[in-house]
This record gives structure tokens, sequence and C-alpha cells, in this order.
């Protein structure tokens, strides 16, 4: 391979390859690659997919490099192993997916932490709409992360459901599930606004 892969899109290759099941054939001309410099994401998948298959540390890999395209790898990662998919996606703040991914294997606790580290209101929303049928479940997980958190870090969360309060047609002072969250006002320093 070596002798002629100059000539070789590096994408098309990999596909190639990846279609006949054959990744890790090409394991050493893909390291190669990395080490002359190449940034092609196609490369950076393929070796994602190549660790995640042989469980060589796919999660420090995941989490470290910041060139393979997390939609791909996040997709490829999702029927072998969610939580790969997880990181992937939370990686390349690929939102959707990976609410889809989070929900449907109930990783609930994933995504508690997730929506309380990106800050997007329109998430929040999102995740407790009236339509969502694991918002109990979701709910059950922020609380509990909530009582973890440092004070400093519940400014995001505490921002998330007052938004989400004053668009729901309830009461105020309701979660959307008709339940409180339970908030300790002097460390989320909720008093002085």
């Amino acid at each position: 391979i070596g002798d002629w892969s100059s000539d070789v899109c590096s994408s098309d290759l990999v596909d190639e390859v990846e279609k006949r099941n054959r990744l890790k054939l090409i394991l050493p001309w893909l390291e190669a690659k990395i080490a002359a410099g190449q940034q092609e994401p196609a490369i950076y998948n393929a070796m994602a997919k190549i660790y995640i298959d042989s469980n060589n540390n796919p999660e420090q890999f995941l989490k470290e490099n910041n060139v393979y395209d997390p939609l791909v790898v996040g997709k490829y990662c999702e029927k072998r192993d969610p939580y790969l998919a997880y990181i992937a996606y939370a990686k390349g703040f690929c939102d959707d997916e990976l609410i889809l991914i989070t929900n449907d294997n109930q990783m609930f606790k994933h995504q508690a932490r997730y929506l309380v580290r990106r800050r997007r209101l329109e998430l929040w929303a999102q995740v407790l709409s009236s339509d969502n049928t694991h918002k109990r479940q979701l709910i059950d997980q922020v609380r509990s992360f909530y009582a973890l958190l440092p004070s400093a870090s519940t400014d995001s969360v505490t921002a998330g459901c007052r938004h989400r309060r004053a668009r729901v047609d309830r009461p105020r002072g309701r979660f959307g599930d008709g339940q409180g969250v339970p908030v300790d006002r002097k460390s989320t320093r909720l008093n002085s606004s």
C-alpha cells in the first residue's frame, strides 16, 4: 500500500477497505499517515473505528483526538457501544444525536450532565417538553446531579429550569411535571435574583 498510496485519496481507500470489513489491514498505512502529519478526518475516523472494534482504549482516543468526525464515529458506535457514541456526540456538540442515543439507551445521567455543561436553553426546552416520554427519568437525574454540583455550576441548571417554567402552561413554581426541583437557595444564589 505504501508504494502507491500517495496517488490514492485517503477517504476513498478507507471507504473501500471498510466496505470489505478490513480496516485493520491498513492500520500501518494509517499510522504512517498520522506520523507524517496528515489531518484528514477520514484517516482519524478509520483509526477510531479500529480502536473501537479492537477495544484498544477507544474512550481515550475519542476524548483526546480532535480530528475525527463526531457524527461519523458516533453513528458507527451506536450499535456497538452507546457510551462511546455519547462521547463522540458530546465532543462534537451533536445535540440531537446525543439526546436520541441517551434516550434510547436510558443514559439519563449522561444526558443530564451534558445538558448542564452545554447550557443551551433550547436544549432544556426540547428535553423538558411535554411530548418527551423520558422527561421523568431525566428530571430525576438532573435532581441528583444538581445536588452534587458546586454552587457556581448550579446557575446553568437554574437558568434552564426558570426558562422552562416560564414556557410551561402550569402554575408558576412547577418544573413541568407538577413537582418542584429541590433547590438549596443559599448555594444557588437565588435569593439575590
